[in-house]
């Protein structure tokens, strides 16, 4: 896996049964990542190597740093605009309440590698 690099994330709404897709925003980031949540056309969260999260409440104009302590990051669940959850190595699975900003390590869940938490989805 390459530590920096250059990606377009394309937010696409679907827009009909006919699989009909329209690009409704790109932006360029320089920051690993290897999941990235969209809550809406807005808020996007990405997660990465050694537990790099960004943020962006505007559509991926400005994106900012997330304080957040943990090993690679892999799974990224977003509840709603407030809440959200990330999973990775050691078997963190990370809290945040405030869209992204902070987190804080709510519970392990797998271990490192090979056997880390790779995806995450909340039913409750």
């Amino acid at each position: 896996m390459i530590n920096i690099f250059i990606a377009v994330i394309i937010i696409s709404i679907f827009l009909s049964a006919c699989s009909k897709w329209n690009v409704v925003c790109q932006s360029e980031i320089d920051f690993n990542v290897s999941a990235a949540g969209f809550n809406d056309e807005n808020l996007v969260i990405t997660v990465g190597y050694a537990g790099e999260v960004h943020y962006t409440t505007d559509g991926g104009k400005d994106w900012k740093s997330a304080e957040n302590m943990s090993y690679c990051r892999f799974g990224l669940e977003i509840i709603d605009s407030k809440i959200a959850y990330h999973c990775g190595n050691a078997g963190h699975v990370g809290f945040s309440s405030n869209g992204g900003k902070t987190w804080q390590r709510t519970t392990d869940f797998g271990d490192m590698q090979p056997r880390q938490c790779r995806y995450l989805s909340l039913v409750d």
